[in-house]
């Protein structure tokens, strides 16, 4: 950040929170289980925000895991004849990743 001034000065913001977006065919059975862990989660809040999603590129190694990731809807559904995704949106609350390397 620079002032008016042009004295600079750094921020350091410890903030590893992010959002998540699955994104499933319509037929994609994976689509009743995650419904049922949203109404599971909707109907206890003790349940809600406790998730944990882990992404692994085995090519690479890379490795994300996020924490705390809570729903932030019901997907829309569509009903049309061509069929658009269904989104599953979280947030979450940390993020890390390691990276690994195309060797």
């Amino acid at each position: 950040m620079v002032g008016a001034d042009g004295e600079f000065m750094h921020v350091l913001n410890a903030d590893k929170s992010g959002t998540v977006t699955v994104r499933l065919l319509k037929t994609s059975p994976v689509n009743a289980q995650l419904m049922g862990l949203y109404d599971t989660q909707a109907a206890d809040s003790r349940l809600y925000g406790q998730n944990v999603i882990t992404v692994h590129q085995t090519q690479s190694g890379d490795t994300i895991v996020c924490r705390g990731c809570a729903f932030k809807k019901m997907p829309d559904l569509s009903y049309k004849k061509d069929d658009e995704p269904v989104e599953w949106v979280f947030a979450a609350g940390k993020i890390d990743a390691i990276l690994g390397n195309y060797t």
